[in-house]
């Protein structure tokens, strides 16, 4: 499945990856594999780029020769100005290996124009796959993985962070899967992958047919946790303000609400709320990040985000984007007739 790309086999990598529950599931499995991990990033989609290119730019520096003990494997997220696409495409050219392994459809450009390092696929036998499942099957295939290639543990985490990235725990009733990044945003990252390695390394040392599960304080974290998460859900549902948003000539009724928590669940439940609204944004103000979710199958959510705002995108039901605090701020403040210094000059949404 993976020919075309190169392996990781006695390179020194940068993983590069989402900072969501997917993207650390990725950077987790390439932690257990044999490859030597020099530096793993966790990037948002605001930073991710940046963080990219200050890595390409000292590789670029290097004599040819050296270039070809280094990798950068990307996971679960995808460059978007064709400037940084270009100069990662000259430095595997050069030498340099290069790996890109992402399920969100929106970027699927990116592997038929770089076939020789991309690799971006929605689905795999058949059902919507995810970001930590390509980098273990990348992985498994480059034997990298040939020691816990059959473990059950490893199969029930990836088939549960697939199972929430991709939102069908809520058509298969998988709670256990909810439960699972739950905990992961309760906790700090650092202190949730140290316990899932934990985990992992008491199963591959011990029982190997053990499934994976949460222990009695992540299962304690995880009650404490969907009950404010009811709550807090509840309180944005009074708050939703129905909009009329124009993107790329088409318009849609949207449902619009404030919040900085809880997006997937507080999206996917204000639209069972809220049918009729072809679909809910969440903005989070603090951050400058929109989040869209839908429940309906006509809507492409990832296509519109993409529409919105350079750099957005993402899956048919979720996606994102994101924009400078300042524009909202903007915003907020002509409500008020008060005067600004910024002005509005990307930002395609019409309310």
């Amino acid at each position: 499945m993976f020919s075309n790309l190169r392996s990781l086999k006695g390179k020194l990598v940068n993983h590069f990856s989402h900072d969501d529950l997917d993207g650390y599931g990725a950077t987790i499995i390439s932690r257990l594999s044999t490859g030597h991990f020099h530096e793993v990033h966790q990037c948002s989609y605001a930073n991710f780029e940046q963080e990219l290119l200050a890595r390409v730019t000292k590789i670029e520096g290097m004599e040819d020769e050296n270039l070809l003990g280094l990798a950068i494997l990307v996971t679960d997220i995808a460059p978007k100005e064709s400037e940084t696409l270009e100069r990662l495409n000259a430095l595997h050219q050069r030498g340099l290996t290069v790996v890109l392994l992402d399920h969100h459809d929106t970027n699927k450009y990116i592997a038929d124009a770089y076939p020789d390092w991309a690799f971006i696929k929605k689905d795999l036998n058949g059902r919507d796959t995810c970001g930590t499942e390509l980098c273990f099957e990348y992985l498994k295939e480059k034997e990298l993985l040939t020691f816990i290639d059959n473990s059950t543990s490893i199969d029930s985490f990836i088939a549960n962070v697939r199972d929430y990235d991709t939102w069908f725990w809520t058509k298969n009733g998988n709670l256990l899967a909810k439960d699972i990044n739950t905990v992961f945003f309760a906790m700090s990252p650092d202190v949730w992958t140290k316990n899932q390695m934990r985990k992992f390394s008491a199963h591959l040392e011990g029982q190997g047919e053990v499934e994976y599960g949460l222990n009695d304080i992540e299962q304690m974290i995880a009650g404490l946790e969907n009950e404010k998460e009811r709550r807090y859900v509840q309180s944005r549902a009074k708050n939703l303000s129905e909009r009329i948003w124009e993107a790329d000539g088409e318009t849609y009724k949207v449902g619009v609400v404030f919040g900085d928590q809880y997006h997937s669940t507080m999206g996917n439940d204000l639209h069972e709320q809220f049918p009729h609204l072809d679909f809910i944004a969440i903005l989070d103000m603090n951050k400058g990040k929109g989040s869209l979710r839908t429940i309906h199958d006509h809507i492409h959510v990832g296509e519109i985000s993409r529409a919105i705002r350079k750099g957005g995108g993402g899956h048919q039901k979720a996606a994102g984007f994101s924009f400078p605090i300042e524009e909202g701020l903007y915003g907020i403040e002509s409500c008020f007739n008060s005067k600004n210094k910024f002005a509005i000059s990307e930002f395609t949404i019409k309310p």
